[in-house]
């Protein structure tokens, strides 16, 4: 495996635990400003986690992750609830 390619890896892995990572106290604003644009990959985490984030840089980017995972949830309780008989 090359460099690149494991260092490619290691960043999408960091892109979609970012909702996890931004839960973290320490976690340096730069740091934090860079997960909380990688929030539209798992915006269903982000639902269930913002409340415990202790700090939020751009709260419009948190704010579209909380919509989009309330449009998923609301769309997939929707078609989910429709029966055939």
């Amino acid at each position: 495996m090359s460099n690149n390619h494991a260092q490619h890896l290691i960043s999408a892995y960091l892109r979609w635990q970012a909702p996890y990572l931004l839960t973290l106290q320490n976690l340096e604003d730069d740091l934090r400003e860079e997960y909380e644009h990688h929030l539209s990959n798992n915006t269903s985490v982000v639902h269930d986690l913002y409340k415990l984030y202790p700090k939020i840089i751009n709260q419009k980017l948190i704010n579209r992750a909380l919509v989009e995972a309330e449009l998923r949830i609301t769309t997939k309780g929707s078609i989910g609830d429709k029966k055939t008989s």
